[in-house]
C-alpha cells in the first residue's frame, strides 16, 4: 500500500439464497464534519447490498466511512488489496485530523497484544482491540421472514499509537485507518504489549522463526481482516469487485467532476459477487466479459505478467524481469511500479513516442526529468469551461497506449490496454495569478524489486478479486474516459490471446518451497541446535570458577 484518491463509492454485498440478504444505504462524506446522506438501492430476498460513499483527494486513495464503537464514531478506512490488517488511528498523529477515541466507546475490548506493521513505504504500531463496526442503517432480509436488524459485527483491529510515513499529507478530508482486503496469511503476527518486535531473516529462517514463535506463543493468532469477517460472520461469498472511476463521475460515462480545482473520484466496491449487472440491473457500469488471470497463492494478489508493449513492440528482453520477486495487484498503491530493468526501456519507448508527437504537431512542450521520475508535475494552460486536457486533449494525445499481457493459462495471455488517461494522473486545475493550469503526474515509476499494478492501473477496468477460485478478472469499464476528445483511446480488455512462448510458467518467480513437515522438523532442529550452543556458553564460566576453586582447595589441604 502507499496511496489515496478522492471518491464516491458504493459498497455492495451480494449473498446466496441460503444466507441473509442485507440492504445498506449509501453514506457520503462530503466534509470533515461527515455529512451523512442515505441512498436506497433496490433489493430482492436473495441479494445483499451494501452502499457506502467514499471521498478524498487525487492520489489519496479509495476509502469508505464506517461507524466504530458505541456510540459509533465515524472513521474513514482506506481500501487496500495489498495488506490484510484492519487498523485505525487511536490518537493525534502526523497528518491525522480525526481519530478513534477509545475512552468514549462502551464496547471496546483491548487485548494484551500489539502489531508492528511495515509497508513498502511507511509503518505503524498499534494495540490489538475489538469493537463493534457498523455500516449505518443496514437491514437484513431473509426469505419468508420479516426484516431483522443486521447492521454491525465485532471486528478485530489495531489501535495505532505510532506511525511513520503512513498517513498522507492532505488538504481537506482524508482517511484515518486502513482495511486490508488481502488474504489472511498477510496479517502480521501480534506480539505482547511492550515487547520489542523482532525482524527475522527471510526464507527458511523466517519460516522457522514463525513456527517456533507459534510453539512458544500458541494462543496468539493473526487477526482476521474486515473482508474475512464479512465472509465468516455474514456468510458473504468469498469474492469482491472494484470499479474505480478516477477523474470520471460514477454513473455518468465520459464525463468528469464539475469542480476541477478539487476533483472527486468515484467507484464501486461490490462484495460477494463479480457481476456488476446483477447488482445494478439496467445500468451500464461495465461492458463485455470478465477475463481472468490466476493468483499464485493466498497472500498478495500475486499474478504473472508476461509482457509490456508500446505500439505492438515488446519493451522487455526477459519476462522473468517483470516478476522478480513478484507482481501484485494493489489498490492501496497509487502508481504502477516496475523493476528498473523494465522501467528504463518502457520509459525510453514512451519518451520516443512523445518526442515524435511533439515534433509532428510543432509544439513547444518540454517534459522535465523530474516529471518522468515522479518528482514534479506537468502543467498545461487550461481554458475556462473546458474539460480535462482542453479541446486538444493535451497532454493525453501525445502519449501512447500501453499493452499489458498477463498469464491466462500455460500458453495463453490476457491482453489489456492502458490509456494515458489513466497513467497520466490528473492532479487538478490549479490557479496561479490569472492563469489556470491542468496539472498531471506520471503514474509509472521504478522500483528495486517486484511489480505493483496500483490504482492508476485498476482505474482502467472493472476488476474482480475471486478469492475462492484464486483468480483476478478484468472487464471493460464505462467510467475511464476523462477527456472529451473522442479520438483518444480508452483503456480496454482485449481478451485472451495465444502467445509464442511455449511455457509461461518460466516467466514467474519461483520461490524455494519446503514441505510443511520437513520445514517444521528443520525449524525445531535449528532451535535445538541454537539452544545446545547457548547452554554451554552460559555454564562454561561457572564450570571454570568451580574448577579453579577445587584446585585451590586441594592445594590448601
Amino acid at each position: 500500500m502507499d496511496l489515496p484518491h478522492c471518491l464516491w463509492i458504493i459498497f455492495i454485498i451480494l449473498t446466496t439464497a441460503r444466507t441473509d440478504s442485507l440492504l445498506f444505504p449509501l453514506y457520503r462524506r462530503n466534509t470533515r464534519e461527515d455529512i451523512l446522506g442515505a441512498v436506497l438501492t433496490g433489493l430482492d430476498a436473495n441479494n445483499l447490498r451494501f452502499s457506502h460513499n467514499l471521498s478524498g483527494l487525487p492520489g489519496r486513495g479509495y476509502y469508505l466511512t464506517v461507524g466504530l464503537g458505541t456510540p459509533a464514531q465515524p472513521i474513514s478506512l482506506l481500501l487496500d488489496t495489498g495488506s490484510s490488517d484492519l487498523a485505525v488511528a487511536g490518537q493525534k498523529l502526523p497528518n491525522v485530523d480525526r481519530w478513534f477515541h477509545k475512552n468514549l466507546s462502551a464496547t471496546l475490548q483491548p487485548s494484551a497484544y500489539e502489531q508492528h506493521v511495515r509497508y513498502q513505504r511507511g509503518s505503524w504500531s498499534g494495540q490489538l482491540c475489538s469493537d463493534v463496526l457498523r455500516f449505518p442503517s443496514a437491514v437484513a432480509f431473509r426469505s419468508n421472514e420479516s426484516a431483522v436488524n443486521k447492521t454491525d459485527l465485532r471486528a478485530h483491529f489495531a489501535l495505532i499509537y505510532k506511525a511513520r510515513d503512513f498517513f498522507v499529507p492532505h488538504n481537506g478530508s482524508s482517511w484515518e485507518g486502513i482495511a486490508g482486503l488481502g488474504f489472511h496469511s498477510l496479517s502480521v503476527f501480534p506480539t505482547p504489549l511492550g515487547q520489542k518486535p523482532v525482524k527475522p531473516a527471510r526464507g527458511f529462517i523466517h519460516s522457522g522463526w514463525e513456527y517456533v514463535k507459534g510453539l512458544l506463543s500458541p494462543s496468539v493468532a493473526r487477526p482476521h481482516g474486515l473482508f474475512d469477517d464479512l465472509v465468516n460472520y455474514w456468510k458473504v461469498p468469498d469474492v469482491f469487485s472494484l470499479l474505480l472511476c478516477g477523474s470520471a463521475e460514477l454513473g455518468q460515462p465520459q464525463t468528469q467532476p464539475t469542480n476541477l480545482s478539487s476533483p472527486r473520484a468515484g467507484g464501486l466496491f461490490l462484495a460477494g459477487s463479480g457481476n456488476m449487472s446483477s447488482a445494478f440491473p439496467g445500468q451500464l457500469l461495465t461492458s463485455g466479459s470478465v477475463y481472468y488471470t490466476p493468483v499464485r497463492q493466498k497472500w498478495y494478489y500475486e499474478i504473472v505478467m508476461i509482457d509490456i508493449l508500446v505500439q505492438a513492440e515488446s519493451v522487455i528482453s526477459e519476462c522473468k524481469e517483470l516478476n522478480f520477486d513478484k507482481t501484485i495487484v494493489d489498490s492501496g498503491t497509487t502508481n504502477i511500479h516496475l523493476p528498473g530493468r523494465v522501467f528504463s526501456p518502457l520509459l525510453s519507448s514512451i519518451q520516443g513516442y512523445v518526442s515524435a508527437q511533439v515534433r509532428a504537431n510543432n509544439l513547444d512542450l518540454v517534459l522535465t526529468e523530474g516529471f518522468w521520475l515522479g518528482k514534479s508535475l506537468f502543467c498545461e494552460p487550461a481554458e475556462e469551461g473546458t474539460t480535462i486536457g482542453g479541446r486538444a486533449g493535451l497532454p493525453y494525445v501525445l502519449f501512447p497506449p500501453v499493452e499489458f499481457q498477463l498469464q491466462s493459462s500455460a500458453n495463453t495471455v490476457l491482453s489489456v490496454i492502458l490509456s494515458p488517461q489513466q497513467y497520466l494522473r490528473y492532479i487538478g486545475r490549479i490557479a496561479n495569478s490569472n492563469t489556470r493550469r491542468d496539472c498531471f503526474a506520471f503514474g509509472i515509476q521504478s522500483t528495486r524489486l517486484g511489480s505493483v499494478l496500483g490504482s492508476v492501473f485498476l482505474e482502467g477496468y472493472f476488476t474482480v478479486f475471486d478469492r475462492a477460485r484464486l483468480q483476478v478478472g478484468f472487464a471493460n469499464s464505462t467510467c475511464n474516459r476523462y477527456s472529451s476528445v473522442s479520438q483518444l483511446p480508452v483503456s480496454q480488455v482485449n481478451g485472451i490471446r495465444k502467445t509464442w512462448r511455449t511455457d509461461l510458467s518460466e516467466c514467474a518467480f519461483h520461490r524455494p518451497v519446503t514441505p510443511p513437515l520437513i520445514e517444521r522438523v528443520l525449524a525445531i532442529s535449528l532451535f535445538v541446535s541454537l539452544f545446545s550452543m547457548v547452554v554451554p556458553l552460559f555454564f562454561a564460566p561457572i564450570f571454570c570458577i568451580l574448577s579453579n576453586f577445587t584446585e585451590d582447595f586441594d592445594k590448601a589441604d
